[in-house]
């Protein structure tokens, strides 16, 4: 009898346990639904973080093909930049040229007696000289025809006076 009361309390206090939810089944299911909660958190986080990182590298991309766009744009501006500084260059240099084909070698005097022998002095004057060219270096360059020979200038000088204003 003794031994069927104590079954019977055992059953009893067993069946109020998993009935009330104060037993060691009440917390192992408490911490099977924290552990199920944790890891539906943990899914939860790394399904956010995989779309982060795909919107991150989404957004990298097209910040990256943004900048590849801009950088070929200026690539193409700056040819056309360089190409249209060539371009007023060689026009500048050509119309250099062209002025300078204009210089020209006038007054050609010859002294009235001889330096040495067989040796006379000769001036002459360098005119058409244009603006931002140097006259003296000017006249180093150019030849001046003396008796069928191709004389240069032994010395040249700038005689042009300074405007006063």
């Amino acid at each position: 009898m003794v031994l069927g009361i104590l079954v019977v309390g055992l059953l009893v206090g067993h069946w109020g346990t998993i009935v009330t939810g104060n037993g060691w089944d009440s917390l192992a299911y408490r911490n099977l639904r924290r552990y199920e909660h944790q890891k539906l958190k943990i899914e939860t986080d790394r399904e956010r973080w995989a779309l982060e990182r795909e919107e991150h590298e989404s957004t990298a991309r097209k910040q990256r093909a943004e900048l590849e766009r801009e950088i070929e744009a200026n690539r193409t501006r700056w040819a056309q930049e360089r190409d249209e500084h060539e371009r007023i260059a060689r026009r500048q240099r050509e119309e250099l040229e062209r002025k300078r084909g204009l210089i020209a070698w006038g007054d050609l005097q010859a002294s009235s007696t001889c330096t040495r022998y067989q040796t006379r002095e000769y001036t002459a004057t360098l005119y058409d000289v244009p603006f931002g060219i140097d006259p003296v270096e000017e006249c180093y360059k150019r030849s001046v025809e003396i008796n069928g020979h191709q004389e240069y200038p032994s010395f040249c000088e700038d005689q042009v006076s300074p405007t006063t204003f």
